[in-house]
């Protein structure tokens, strides 16, 4: 994998493993997130408009903007859906572990469907990616339990963790598969319509469950953090996609967010067990495998 590619994929993780402590900050009231996540959109929206003007990039043709709608659609539905329903209806050990798989469905969908090529190396650094996660849900159930902060399983949990899955797969293999598209735009014009349809979308929910969101000086810090959080993570995958497969850049860009969301704890003060080490410790070793190309199974079409 080339240099550039490395650099996105570290740097996007690292982004990632930022955005709970974010969302944490924000307080865990529906009407709080909602703001955070509408003031989010609103920035980065303004923050893309401005760019191609200033810029005077190409938006791409139908085909690319198509795609970057259906893109910005599932993503409009997959953040909110994990931060304002998922965490809120059961332990965030388990909602966490599998909301990160969504790496490995990009993967197989990059094999499968974009015929990317396949390594022996790759499979077994995705068969680690998914112990760590294992590992890590354990490492972060167990802490919580001798806490007493295990949020009991509520009704509808599985059903928004569906969703919240199958959306954040869709999501991100669309930043791949707008590849197939004739005529190509510029990176921030695909990401431009996720933000505006989740103000759409947040702005059916606020009226649909009546509820006002919070606009007060946290919301505006967090949502900014946020917004920054967001639209760099984008970004960085984005132009790592120019440089590698998605195969390959998505799963080390979760293994870089789960190494950095312990670092993020460690800077915080809290204790991390030899469990949770163990995660990190698999998570390296599904970085290097993926990138050591060893055991071509199958040639890129």
């Amino acid at each position: 994998m080339s240099m550039t590619a490395w650099i996105c994929a570290i740097g996007a993780g690292l982004l990632n493993s930022c955005a709970p402590t974010i969302s944490q900050r924000q307080g865990p009231q529906l009407a709080r997130q909602l703001g955070m996540q509408m003031v989010t959109a609103l920035l980065a929206a303004c923050v893309c408009v401005g760019w191609l003007a200033a810029s005077g990039a190409g938006i791409g043709g139908p085909e690319f903007l198509l795609i970057a709608a259906a893109s910005g659609l599932c993503a409009a539905i997959n953040g909110p859906t994990y931060y304002m329903a998922v965490v809120h209806r059961g332990p965030v050990s388990i909602s966490w572990a599998v909301v990160w798989t969504a790496a490995v469905g990009v993967a197989i969908l990059g094999w499968s469907v974009m015929r990317e090529p396949l390594f022996a190396s790759q499979a077994a650094g995705i068969v680690c990616f998914l112990a760590s996660l294992a590992v890590m849900a354990a490492a972060m159930y167990r802490v919580n339990r001798l806490a007493g902060a295990v949020t009991p399983i509520r009704r509808g949990f599985a059903m928004f963790l569906g969703v919240s899955l199958l959306t954040g797969v869709a999501a991100s293999f669309l930043m791949r598969f707008k590849d197939v598209a004739p005529a190509q735009g510029d990176h921030v014009s695909f990401i431009l319509p996720r933000f505006l349809m989740m103000l759409i979308l947040l702005g059916g929910l606020s009226g649909a469950r009546r509820v006002r969101p919070v606009f007060d000086g946290r919301t505006w810090l967090t949502g900014a953090l946020y917004a920054a959080s967001v639209v760099g993570n984008m970004i960085l995958v984005l132009i790592g996609l120019d440089h590698a497969p998605a195969s390959v850049i998505f799963p080390m860009t979760a293994g870089v967010a789960i190494i950095g969301g312990v670092a993020v704890a460690q800077f915080r003060g809290e204790r991390t067990s030899r469990l949770a080490w163990l995660g990190v410790a698999l998570a390296v070793s599904s970085i290097v495998l993926i990138n050591l190309k060893l055991g071509l199974l199958r040639a890129g079409a």
